[in-house]
């Protein structure tokens, strides 16, 4: 392809222009390359080149776009290039230049589109605008801005300099755009790994140099500090391009008489740069100073620290840099309030003398203050940094161990913490709600508890401490139904209706606040749907039904509206997939079939903009395994092992990022103990045993305290192993599995005697025990008169199933017959169950065999398969 016909290629990603260049083919201006045409090279470097292009389609802007050099590609190269585009594609901020787009062409290069910056760099820009000190400090200030946000979202970026630093000149001042995250590394890891020492040496701290030791955030605000002294410098004139940064510490602490660097750099009079930085404000030095602290506990704990003290100077407040002297407060509060008209000099005096007199007077009030505004601010670093981490769904790591040690560290801050006013507390009891978030997604679900109660309590002094406000009344919503939901996770459904309809109270009552009506009709839809699913875990199929088939409505107006909003498409996925529990619990099997075909079509659209988001993957998963459920229960077995084989990987995948994760290994070991059930639906007796010792193994690994909801499910894989080993002609397995998952379904039975779940289990285990073991009829009736416990679900075609078996096998086929003209007018057709009335009820299986698919294998067998709901159902999220 010559580059006349490139430039006519007017369709495709970048990906497909890289691919259709003839092998070995140059970029040059002109080229098309897929929706982008190249204007001109901005630069070249060892990890690839960046070009200026032109996006014609579907919108027309300019942008930059970063190869990968293929002639020069390494692993390294390729790495950093990697974690380059996973950075820049998790942040969204004013103060980074955004990424649109990114992939990877066949032949292996790899490519970003960024936003182009149409901007000269940090240095350029103060020299030629001759930006004075003040707008110089405030300038960097928003750069240490975009740092901090780089840091909540786990990243380092190790090469801040001036030339990483472009500016744009806006009507409303100047923009910075932070660039090259080519050599970021991620937070956590920073800190263990033995990393390679790369950035530009006059900003690299003196552990970025050497960096066995590992490093943390604070090395970029050592950078930051560099760049500020330079940049401050240049605005007074000075050009200090030759001092390492390490230099510049030592001339703010003290006087030099070295007169040139010890490694043979160029000579520079010290004394005489010393006596220039003189002409630099006191307290800017001392910041300057603290950020190039040669020990990391010296200096400033974050970028936005280092923010928030050059904000203070530019307000004339206090910098915490500055030794805390009564008479540098005093001169600060006079600053601040000089008088702007010409007074006498005894009136003036006077002022100055009662201003000062004030000061001193008020210092302690100030002391207190100043107190509750550190604690604030550092609840509120805390939930930045937390929430960051959520938000980006931890893509910069994928794995939630990796914040155990912050969550650690946040709570125990959190539980020594003694309010002073309702806003500290409301922002406590935020941190502890987000840090029991933390402890729920990794399946710890006890220290969960203890620390939403803590929260809860913290609320109740913030309504003692203060006047209702929207923050308080959010947070009192959002603590409500995390308490709620600890309940709903064992399976206290009254409890929890409890909490959520405080959740729905403090929602209304926020939606009646200033401000705060879209935020609080949006609280109270979440409280809706929850108290639809108490009602649905109730047995009251009907309201929860009409409940989230308004949900889906309502979300299905929103996203009218606003056809690209993420989040309202994670509502509407997850609406669509209660609406799909409610119609299969209703027997409506084809309606909840296409309710879950809705909810994972949803889902993908989000994948598409985040492939690598936990939660999506998660959620595309869970979608794939009710689909699944679905397609087997209509006699679809093929289609039902196609998606599970879908699901099964990306569980497998989350597992593997995470391997301490216990709600991801049971995720894991349900989809392997459903591929058994499928197998088993199919006839293929090795493969399902192959899938059940899997699920079994996930299921038996070491677990300190394993919850109510892992002993039901691991019980229900233990049955299916059972059932395939019998099958199998392994008769003394079948008994062991089928015995153990039976006594430990009776325990979880006696303990909690009105779960609808473990009651359909336990129902399931009896059934089982008398097909393998042999037993007496007593048996049978015990397991109907089980399947009368309130809650269950009774025109669950999975529970029909399991009770018209019951009913052959006690001989009642008159109620048997009912049973099955139910399950056939919902057209369930489980391979299975058919499979079961041709061995205990042959007249009953005939009425059956047309409308099974051709293809589908019915050898006869002397046991059923299990139906019984075997993955726990969860309220809303958000």
């Amino acid at each position: 392809m010559n580059y006349e016909q490139a430039e006519t290629s007017h369709s495709g990603t970048l990906a497909d222009g890289l691919d259709r260049l003839e092998k070995g083919a140059a970029l040059a201006p002109g080229v098309r390359l897929g929706p982008y045409r190249l204007l001109r090279q901005l630069g070249q470097g060892g990890m690839g080149v960046v070009w200026q292009a032109e996006q014609l389609e579907p919108f027309v802007r300019q942008v930059a776009i970063k190869l990968t050099n293929v002639k020069s590609q390494s692993s390294l190269v390729n790495a950093y290039f990697e974690v380059e585009r996973q950075a820049m594609a998790q942040m969204v901020h004013p103060y980074i230049a955004q990424i649109y787009d990114a992939g990877k062409a066949q032949d292996g290069t790899l490519y970003f589109a960024m936003e182009y910056v149409q901007g000269v760099t940090l240095d350029v820009y103060i020299e030629r605008q001759a930006l004075g000190i003040r707008a110089t400090a405030a300038l960097l200030g928003l750069v240490c801005q975009g740092v901090h946000y780089a840091h909540q979202r786990g990243l380092i970026h190790r090469d801040l300099k001036p030339a990483n630093v472009l500016v744009v000149d806006l009507t409303g001042g100047p923009i910075p755009k932070i660039i090259d995250f080519g050599i970021a590394v991620g937070v956590e890891s920073a800190g263990r790994l033995d990393l390679a020492s790369a950035g530009t040496r006059a900003y690299m701290s003196p552990e970025q140099q050497n960096p066995q030791q590992g490093i943390d955030v604070r090395t970029d605000v050592y950078a930051l500090g560099a760049i500020l002294i330079e940049m401050l410098c240049l605005a007074q004139g000075i050009a200090p391009h030759d001092i390492r940064s390490g230099t510049f510490h030592s001339l703010l602490s003290k006087p030099q008489q070295t007169t040139g660097d010890t490694q043979g750099e160029q000579q520079i009079d010290l004394q005489g740069l010393r006596g220039d930085l003189q002409r630099i404000p006191l307290p800017l030095r001392m910041i300057a100073k603290k950020a190039l602290a040669p020990e990391r506990e010296q200096r400033y704990d974050t970028a936005l620290a280092l923010a928030n003290d050059l904000q203070r100077w530019l307000d004339r407040q206090p910098v915490l840099a500055m030794p805390q002297s009564r008479w540098y407060r005093a001169r600060c509060f006079i600053n601040r309030n000089r008088i702007a008209s010409a007074l006498g000099l005894t009136t003036a005096m006077a002022l100055v003398v009662g201003l000062v007199l004030a000061v001193y007077g008020l210092q302690e009030a100030q002391d207190a203050r100043l107190v509750a505004e550190t604690r604030r601010a550092q609840a509120e670093n805390l939930i930045d940094y937390m929430l960051g981490d959520f938000a980006a769904k931890l893509e910069p790591i994928g794995k939630l161990d990796l914040i155990d040690g912050v969550a650690s560290r946040a709570l125990s801050y959190l539980q020594e913490a003694n309010d002073q006013d309702a806003q500290s507390a409301v922002h406590r009891a935020a941190a502890l709600r987000t840090v029991g978030d933390v402890q729920t997604r990794r399946g710890q679900l006890d220290a969960a508890k203890t620390t939403f109660a803590l929260a809860d309590q913290t609320l109740n002094n913030a309504e003692a401490l203060g006047p209702e406000s929207a923050a308080l009344l959010f947070e009192r919503a959002q603590v409500a139904y995390w308490v709620g939901y600890m309940h709903y996770l064992d399976r206290d459904f009254t409890p929890a209706k409890t909490h959520w309809q405080r959740y729905l109270a403090y929602a209304e009552r926020l939606q009646h606040m200033p401000g705060e009506a879209e935020r609080g009709a949006q609280e109270r839809s979440y409280a809706l749907t929850n108290l639809g699913v108490q009602a649905f875990e109730s047995g009251d199929i009907a309201f929860a039904s009409a409940q989230f088939d308004a949900v889906v409505q309502q979300r299905l107006s929103l996203l009218a509206e606003k056809p690209n909003d993420a989040k309202i498409q994670a509502q509407l996925s997850q609406a669509y997939s209660w609406q799909g529990n409610a119609m299969r619990a209703s027997g409506r099997l084809l309606e909840a079939l296409e309710s879950y075909k809705r909810q994972l079509a949803t889902i993908e659209l989000l994948l598409q903009r985040q492939p690598n988001s936990t939660e999506w993957l998660e959620s595309s998963a869970s979608a794939r395994q009710w689909v699944s459920r679905m397609q087997l229960s209509l006699g679809n077995t093929v289609a039902a092992r196609e998606q599970l084989e879908l699901a099964i990987v990306s569980l497998e995948r989350m597992t593997m990022t995470d391997a301490s994760n216990r709600l991801s290994q049971q995720r894991l070991a349900i989809g392997l103990s459903d591929m058994a059930a499928v197998m088993i639906a199919a006839g293929k007796w090795h493969e399902a045993e192959t899938f059940a010792e899997r699920a079994g193994a996930v299921f038996s690994s070491p677990s300190d305290a394993p919850s109510k909801v892992w002993r039901r499910l691991q019980a229900i894989a233990q049955l299916r192993a059972g059932q395939i080993a019998n099958t199998l002609g392994k008769r003394a397995a079948a008994i062991s599995e089928v015995t153990e998952a039976y006594e430990a379904l009776q325990k979880l039975r006696s303990d909690n005697p009105n779960d609808a779940l473990i009651a359909a289990a336990f129902a399931q285990a009896v059934l089982d025990r008398y097909l393998i073991n042999g037993g007496e009829q007593a048996d049978l009736a015990l397991a109907m008169q089980v399947l009368a416990t309130p809650g269950l679900q009774q025109s669950n075609p999975d529970l029909l199933d399991l009770q018209c078996r019951l009913y052959v096998l006690l001989g009642d086929f008159a109620r048997a017959n009912e049973v099955q003209s139910r399950l056939r007018a919902v057209q369930y057709n489980h391979a299975d169950f058919v499979r079961f009335l041709s061995t205990h009820h042959p007249q009953g299986a005939s009425q059956w065999q047309q409308l099974l698919p051709p293809l589908l294998s019915l050898t006869p067998e002397n046991f059923p398969m299990s139906q019984t709901e075997s993955l726990s159902l969860n309220p809303t999220r958000r």
